[in-house]
């Protein structure tokens, strides 16, 4: 039996596909890269923003037209139990539990470029912002284990890859972060190390020392911010640091790490944003010198 996978979304829906590749692989199925050699095709979905369940429920349709047994994994299907889906996209398909946390013992076929991987750290999210579907979809946090992490790192490394990407839906909520990284700067064949999804409000001074100190760790940090305006993030659920407490926060990052890349995303148009708010954001931005900028509507 052959297996095609499409895998949508984020990088952590991307990981939870390499492992349903190398289950699906371990099991005796072959994994193929042509849909029309497939006997099965499994699409994994997002379904954190509406354009991202519309194209996902557009993939398991136009998969659904090729005549082959379809398999939907994923998000979709966790937002299925919560509301109706639009034309009859469930009919005809299977659903597929999500894979959510796992060991570096689970088979795993790497879907990046040989260089490079992507680590998950934990999964789920107790942040509760009243904008995400996160903790509805994904549930509470869950962490991984410290040297669980750091052995999937050396394996990675013993397989040739240099750089490591660590991810979860909140990163920094692991309060072991700056041990993994440390740790994971002294595994042999590792000459990059990356940290997406900081939430601002985990990073601390052991975080920053050690981003610092490990020439290995790239100068680059992805911070979620939303907003700026405390009456937006209190608005949004979003602990500190509100306002002036993130410019401080950043100032001290850029002070610690010089030269550091810092990539943010901003939501404008949250209900309760008035002019003066939206002007408060844009001075923030124009202040920070963001080197990468999301804005989302």
């Amino acid at each position: 039996m052959k297996a095609f996978f499409i895998s949508l979304g984020c990088p952590k829906n991307l990981c939870d596909t390499e492992v349903l590749m190398g289950k699906l692989a371990a099991s005796g199925c072959e994994i193929t890269t042509s849909e029309k050699e497939a006997d099965i095709i499994v699409v994994n979905t997002c379904a954190f923003l509406e354009s991202a369940r519309k194209e996902s429920l557009e993939t398991i349709e136009e998969m659904k037209k090729l005549g082959k047994k379809v398999y939907v994994a994923g998000c979709l299907p966790k937002m299925w139990g919560h509301e109706e889906t639009r034309g009859g996209t469930r009919e005809d398909v299977e659903e597929i539990e999500s894979i959510g946390l796992f060991d570096y013992k689970t088979p795993r076929i790497k879907a990046t470029p040989p260089w490079t991987a992507y680590v998950k750290i934990a999964e789920g999210c107790n942040n509760k912002c009243t904008y995400c579907l996160i903790p509805m979809i994904r549930g509470g946090l869950r962490i991984r284990k410290v040297q669980d992490i750091l052995k999937e790192v050396e394996v990675l490394a013993d397989r040739g890859v240099k750089e490591v990407i660590f991810i979860a839906q909140d990163t920094t909520a692991h309060f072991e972060l700056p041990r993994i990284l440390k740790a994971a700067a002294r595994i042999k064949g590792i000459h990059w190390i990356r940290i997406m999804y900081a939430h601002p409000s985990h990073i601390n001074e052991r975080l920053i020392k050690v981003m610092a100190e490990e020439k290995k760790i790239c100068a680059y940090l992805d911070l979620p911010l939303q907003h700026a305006c405390a009456k937006i993030l209190k608005g949004m659920n979003r602990p500190r640091p509100w306002g002036h407490e993130i410019l401080d926060l950043i100032n001290k990052i850029r002070h610690s790490v010089p030269g550091i890349a810092i990539r943010t995303s901003i939501m404008v148009g949250f209900p309760g944003e008035t002019d003066t708010d939206f002007e408060y954001l844009l001075n923030f931005v124009e202040k920070t010198g963001f080197e990468r900028l999301g804005g989302f509507v």
